[in-house]
Protein backbone atom coordinates (compact mmCIF):
# COMPACT_ATOMS: atom_id res chain seq x y z
CA UNK A 1 0.00 0.00 0.00
CA UNK A 2 2.76 2.46 0.90
CA UNK A 3 4.60 1.64 -2.30
CA UNK A 4 1.43 2.26 -4.31
CA UNK A 5 0.80 5.60 -2.58
CA UNK A 6 4.41 6.62 -3.14
CA UNK A 7 4.18 5.69 -6.81
CA UNK A 8 1.02 7.75 -7.21
CA UNK A 9 2.62 10.75 -5.51
CA UNK A 10 5.62 10.44 -7.81
CA UNK A 11 3.31 10.36 -10.84
CA UNK A 12 1.55 13.51 -9.65
CA UNK A 13 4.87 15.26 -9.14
CA UNK A 14 6.16 14.28 -12.60
CA UNK A 15 2.88 15.28 -14.27
CA UNK A 16 2.89 18.66 -12.53
CA UNK A 17 6.54 19.21 -13.46
CA UNK A 18 5.84 18.39 -17.12
CA UNK A 19 2.86 20.73 -17.07
CA UNK A 20 5.03 23.58 -15.77
CA UNK A 21 7.61 22.86 -18.46
CA UNK A 22 5.02 22.90 -21.26
CA UNK A 23 3.57 26.19 -20.01
CA UNK A 24 7.05 27.73 -19.89
CA UNK A 25 7.84 26.57 -23.42
CA UNK A 26 4.56 27.95 -24.72
CA UNK A 27 5.37 31.36 -23.27
CA UNK A 28 8.84 31.21 -24.79
CA UNK A 29 7.38 30.32 -28.20
CA UNK A 30 5.17 33.41 -28.23
CA UNK A 31 6.47 36.10 -30.59
CA UNK A 32 7.65 39.36 -29.10
CA UNK A 33 7.91 40.38 -25.47
CA UNK A 34 5.11 38.66 -23.57
CA UNK A 35 5.43 41.08 -20.66
CA UNK A 36 4.07 43.76 -23.01
CA UNK A 37 1.32 41.45 -24.20
CA UNK A 38 0.01 40.64 -20.74
CA UNK A 39 0.37 44.05 -19.14
CA UNK A 40 -2.70 45.61 -20.67
CA UNK A 41 -2.60 48.84 -18.69
CA UNK A 42 -1.21 51.55 -21.02
CA UNK A 43 -0.41 53.77 -18.05
CA UNK A 44 2.47 51.51 -16.98
CA UNK A 45 5.68 53.27 -18.07
CA UNK A 46 8.55 51.38 -19.77
CA UNK A 47 10.69 51.73 -16.63
CA UNK A 48 8.08 49.92 -14.55
CA UNK A 49 7.78 47.22 -17.21
CA UNK A 50 11.55 46.74 -17.19
CA UNK A 51 11.57 46.54 -13.40
CA UNK A 52 8.80 43.96 -13.53
CA UNK A 53 10.73 41.91 -16.10
CA UNK A 54 13.79 41.95 -13.83
CA UNK A 55 11.70 40.97 -10.84
CA UNK A 56 10.18 38.05 -12.74
CA UNK A 57 13.60 36.91 -13.91
CA UNK A 58 12.93 37.55 -17.59
CA UNK A 59 16.16 39.38 -18.36
CA UNK A 60 18.52 36.37 -18.19
CA UNK A 61 18.99 33.38 -20.45
CA UNK A 62 16.24 30.88 -21.16
CA UNK A 63 17.73 28.36 -18.75
CA UNK A 64 17.96 30.99 -15.99
CA UNK A 65 14.37 31.99 -16.64
CA UNK A 66 13.26 28.36 -16.39
CA UNK A 67 15.07 27.80 -13.08
CA UNK A 68 13.65 31.05 -11.71
CA UNK A 69 10.16 30.08 -12.90
CA UNK A 70 10.19 26.59 -11.34
CA UNK A 71 11.69 27.86 -8.08
CA UNK A 72 9.04 30.56 -7.73
CA UNK A 73 6.23 28.09 -8.40
CA UNK A 74 7.40 25.59 -5.78
CA UNK A 75 8.06 28.35 -3.21
CA UNK A 76 4.65 29.96 -3.72
CA UNK A 77 6.00 33.17 -5.25
CA UNK A 78 3.54 33.75 -8.09
CA UNK A 79 4.70 37.28 -8.85
CA UNK A 80 2.70 40.39 -9.63
CA UNK A 81 -0.72 40.31 -11.24
CA UNK A 82 -0.76 41.74 -14.75
CA UNK A 83 -4.44 42.61 -14.50
CA UNK A 84 -4.38 44.05 -10.97
CA UNK A 85 -0.91 45.57 -11.08
CA UNK A 86 0.92 46.07 -8.71
CA UNK A 87 -0.91 43.58 -6.46
CA UNK A 88 0.59 40.16 -5.80
CA UNK A 89 -1.04 37.19 -7.51
CA UNK A 90 -1.27 35.30 -4.23
CA UNK A 91 -3.12 38.22 -2.60
CA UNK A 92 -5.66 38.21 -5.43
CA UNK A 93 -6.12 34.44 -5.08
CA UNK A 94 -6.57 34.63 -1.29
CA UNK A 95 -9.22 37.30 -1.72
CA UNK A 96 -11.33 35.12 -4.03
CA UNK A 97 -10.48 31.67 -2.68
CA UNK A 98 -13.15 31.51 0.09
CA UNK A 99 -15.97 32.40 -2.30
CA UNK A 100 -14.66 29.97 -4.89
CA UNK A 101 -14.56 27.23 -2.24
CA UNK A 102 -18.17 27.99 -1.30
CA UNK A 103 -19.24 27.72 -4.94
CA UNK A 104 -17.45 24.38 -5.35
CA UNK A 105 -18.93 23.04 -2.10
CA UNK A 106 -22.49 24.04 -3.00
CA UNK A 107 -22.08 22.62 -6.51
CA UNK A 108 -20.80 19.29 -5.16
CA UNK A 109 -23.61 19.07 -2.61
CA UNK A 110 -26.24 19.76 -5.26
CA UNK A 111 -24.64 17.24 -7.61
CA UNK A 112 -24.67 14.59 -4.88
CA UNK A 113 -28.21 15.42 -3.73
CA UNK A 114 -29.52 15.08 -7.28
CA UNK A 115 -27.16 12.52 -8.78
CA UNK A 116 -27.23 9.89 -6.03
CA UNK A 117 -31.01 9.33 -5.86
CA UNK A 118 -31.38 9.66 -9.62
CA UNK A 119 -28.59 7.16 -10.16
CA UNK A 120 -30.25 4.67 -7.83
CA UNK A 121 -33.60 5.31 -9.47
CA UNK A 122 -32.49 4.63 -13.04
CA UNK A 123 -30.46 1.62 -11.87
CA UNK A 124 -33.74 -0.11 -11.04
CA UNK A 125 -35.49 1.26 -14.13
CA UNK A 126 -33.17 -0.10 -16.78
CA UNK A 127 -34.62 0.10 -20.26
CA UNK A 128 -37.66 2.16 -19.28
CA UNK A 129 -38.62 5.66 -20.36
CA UNK A 130 -37.45 7.21 -17.09
CA UNK A 131 -34.02 5.63 -17.60
CA UNK A 132 -33.65 7.21 -21.04
CA UNK A 133 -34.98 10.59 -19.90
CA UNK A 134 -32.58 10.88 -16.97
CA UNK A 135 -29.63 9.56 -19.00
CA UNK A 136 -30.21 11.89 -21.96
CA UNK A 137 -30.71 14.87 -19.64
CA UNK A 138 -27.49 14.10 -17.78
CA UNK A 139 -25.49 13.71 -20.99
CA UNK A 140 -26.99 16.94 -22.34
CA UNK A 141 -25.95 18.95 -19.29
CA UNK A 142 -22.54 17.28 -19.30
CA UNK A 143 -21.79 18.15 -22.92
CA UNK A 144 -23.05 21.75 -22.84
CA UNK A 145 -20.27 24.34 -22.67
CA UNK A 146 -20.05 25.24 -18.98
CA UNK A 147 -19.85 29.07 -19.34
CA UNK A 148 -22.83 28.99 -21.71
CA UNK A 149 -24.81 26.88 -19.24
CA UNK A 150 -23.85 29.28 -16.45
CA UNK A 151 -25.14 32.26 -18.44
CA UNK A 152 -28.42 30.44 -19.15
CA UNK A 153 -28.90 29.52 -15.48
CA UNK A 154 -28.01 33.06 -14.43
CA UNK A 155 -30.60 34.46 -16.81
CA UNK A 156 -33.30 32.03 -15.66
CA UNK A 157 -32.80 32.29 -11.89
CA UNK A 158 -31.97 36.01 -11.84
CA UNK A 159 -33.97 37.71 -14.58
CA UNK A 160 -36.86 35.32 -15.16
CA UNK A 161 -37.53 33.88 -11.70
CA UNK A 162 -35.86 36.59 -9.64
CA UNK A 163 -34.62 34.15 -6.99
CA UNK A 164 -31.01 35.34 -6.91
CA UNK A 165 -29.02 38.43 -7.72
CA UNK A 166 -27.13 38.58 -11.00
CA UNK A 167 -23.87 39.40 -9.19
CA UNK A 168 -22.26 40.00 -5.85
CA UNK A 169 -21.93 37.92 -2.72
CA UNK A 170 -24.46 37.87 0.14
CA UNK A 171 -23.83 37.29 3.81
CA UNK A 172 -23.81 33.52 4.58
CA UNK A 173 -26.38 34.05 7.38
CA UNK A 174 -28.97 34.98 4.74
CA UNK A 175 -28.69 31.56 3.09
CA UNK A 176 -30.42 29.76 5.96
CA UNK A 177 -33.55 31.85 6.24
CA UNK A 178 -36.65 29.92 7.43
CA UNK A 179 -38.43 30.06 4.02
CA UNK A 180 -35.47 28.33 2.38
CA UNK A 181 -34.44 25.54 4.73
CA UNK A 182 -37.80 23.64 4.84
CA UNK A 183 -37.94 23.67 1.05
CA UNK A 184 -34.46 22.19 0.84
CA UNK A 185 -35.33 19.47 3.37
CA UNK A 186 -38.52 18.68 1.47
CA UNK A 187 -36.59 18.27 -1.79
CA UNK A 188 -34.08 15.91 -0.17
CA UNK A 189 -36.90 13.93 1.47
CA UNK A 190 -38.73 13.59 -1.85
CA UNK A 191 -35.56 12.40 -3.57
CA UNK A 192 -34.99 9.80 -0.83
CA UNK A 193 -38.56 8.51 -1.10
CA UNK A 194 -38.24 8.21 -4.88
CA UNK A 195 -35.03 6.24 -4.43
CA UNK A 196 -36.68 3.83 -1.97
CA UNK A 197 -39.67 3.34 -4.25
CA UNK A 198 -37.28 2.58 -7.08
CA UNK A 199 -35.61 -0.11 -4.99
CA UNK A 200 -38.93 -1.77 -4.12
CA UNK A 201 -39.75 -2.16 -7.80
CA UNK A 202 -36.42 -3.73 -8.69
CA UNK A 203 -35.77 -7.22 -10.01
CA UNK A 204 -34.25 -8.39 -6.71
CA UNK A 205 -37.43 -7.78 -4.72
CA UNK A 206 -39.54 -9.29 -7.48
CA UNK A 207 -37.46 -12.48 -7.33
CA UNK A 208 -37.68 -12.46 -3.53
CA UNK A 209 -41.47 -12.25 -3.63
CA UNK A 210 -41.68 -15.15 -6.08
CA UNK A 211 -39.50 -17.42 -3.97
CA UNK A 212 -41.11 -16.56 -0.64
CA UNK A 213 -44.49 -18.09 0.25
CA UNK A 214 -45.55 -15.23 2.52
CA UNK A 215 -44.23 -11.92 1.16
CA UNK A 216 -45.99 -9.82 3.80
CA UNK A 217 -43.99 -11.48 6.56
CA UNK A 218 -40.55 -10.49 5.31
CA UNK A 219 -41.66 -7.08 4.02
CA UNK A 220 -42.62 -5.80 7.45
Amino acid sequence: MLRYIGWRIAQIFVTFFLFLTVVFLLFQAMPGDYTKQFIMNPRIPPEARQALAERLGLTGSVWDQYIHYVRNVFTGNLGVSFQYYPREVWDVIKERLPRTAVLFLVADLLAFALGYPLGKYIAWRRGRISDYVVTVTGVLFYTIFTPLLAIILLFVFSNVLGWFRSGGFLTPSLWLRPPVSPQTVFLLLTATICGLLGLWGGSYFLTRRIGHPRPRTWAR
